[in-house]
């Protein structure tokens, strides 16, 4: 008799520890922050960056932030690393806006193109 009360006392708390769990596995995804995420595309003369909040597009950016005219990013590579510093910025509650000096900061080389 002794160890069937101990199974049952064993099976109910590892339920209880199951269920536990997973409401705290549900409670967290409920609270978590909107994932946002970057995707970097093309446009005339080179490349532009999108970034998106649970697939809804949140910011568009065609062109260099920061900088005088309609210049797009010379590589992908340039677009995705400030699309990655926008989301870092955004995530951390800080102002979006890209910079001179942190375009500097990146090494996002600008094409005097006319």
């Amino acid at each position: 008799m002794k160890k069937s009360n101990l199974d049952k006392t064993i099976t109910l708390a590892a339920f209880t520890i199951a269920l536990i769990t997973i409401v705290m596995v549900i409670m967290n995804y409920m609270d978590s922050k909107p994932i946002l995420d970057s995707e970097v595309f093309t446009v005339e003369g080179g490349f532009g960056y999108q970034i998106q909040a649970e697939d809804k597009i949140i910011i568009k950016q065609e062109y260099i932030p920061a900088i005088q005219g309609a210049v797009p990013f010379n590589t992908k590579n340039d677009a995705w690393l400030v699309s990655n510093l926008v989301i870092n910025k955004l995530l951390n509650k800080e102002n979006p806006v890209v910079t001179l000096n942190d375009l500097e900061n990146l090494n996002i080389k600008v094409l005097n193109r006319q």
